[in-house]
């Protein structure tokens, strides 16, 4: 299990996986197409922006993950997720759980 730090709605977490940025690139496309509580904003070589629908939980998140290399083979990764609604103080655990989804889903791929 990965340590999520959260604080007032806000969620964060660095991990470290095995593939270079352009793959994970790749991946994180490949589960925005699967999943369609996300939404791809903005993306470049070292960040990319999702969203998330509004749920009965919050009014949708907005994640940055942010890449840089590691080594050769392996990609270092910061996550953030912040509500949509700025004056949101509390989400549920939301922002932790999606951060935690999105690691899962890198690291069943790339080890």
């Amino acid at each position: 299990m990965i340590d999520v730090t959260t604080q007032r709605g806000r969620a964060t977490t660095q991990f470290i996986v095995y593939g270079t940025i352009e793959q994970l690139r790749d991946r994180v496309r490949a589960i925005v197409d699967q999943d369609r509580r996300f939404r791809w904003r903005a993306g470049d070589n070292s960040r990319i922006i999702l969203t998330t629908r509004p749920n009965w939980a919050t009014w949708g998140e907005t994640i940055t993950l942010s890449f840089g290399a590691a080594g050769s083979t392996r990609t270092s990764v910061n996550v953030r997720a912040k509500p949509r609604l700025a004056t949101t103080v509390l989400d549920w655990g939301q922002g932790a759980r999606t951060i935690r989804f999105l690691y899962e889903q890198l690291t069943a791929t790339t080890g």
